[in-house]
């Protein structure tokens, strides 16, 4: 029974982490992609307003950055999925 318990203890550090690990993939990912955003829509705009036959480029440009995000979101998941799962099943396993 003791050894069962420090099994979860030893485990339950590391599911923290990766959760941590997650998230902080996910909000540097997010504020990447809004910090890019802003730069290129404003600038767009202003291009837009000059030459009016550049909308489509720019519309491209825009979404480029949130490709950022995207591949944070499967960072994370990958994370969550490929290290916290193993992690979890083996808290779990070591309860019973």
């Amino acid at each position: 029974m003791a050894a069962e318990l420090t099994n979860i203890v030893d485990y339950g550090w590391a599911i923290g982490l990766t959760a941590i690990g997650a998230g902080l993939s996910m909000a540097l990912g997010a504020i990447a992609t809004g910090n890019a955003q802003s730069a290129i829509g404003s600038s767009a705009v202003g291009a837009i307003a000059e030459r009016p036959e550049l909308a489509g480029n720019m519309l491209i440009y825009v979404a480029l950055p949130e490709t950022t995000a995207i591949l944070a979101l499967a960072i994370s998941a990958m994370l969550i999925v490929m290290v916290g799962g193993p992690l979890a099943g083996a808290v779990s396993g070591a309860a019973h």
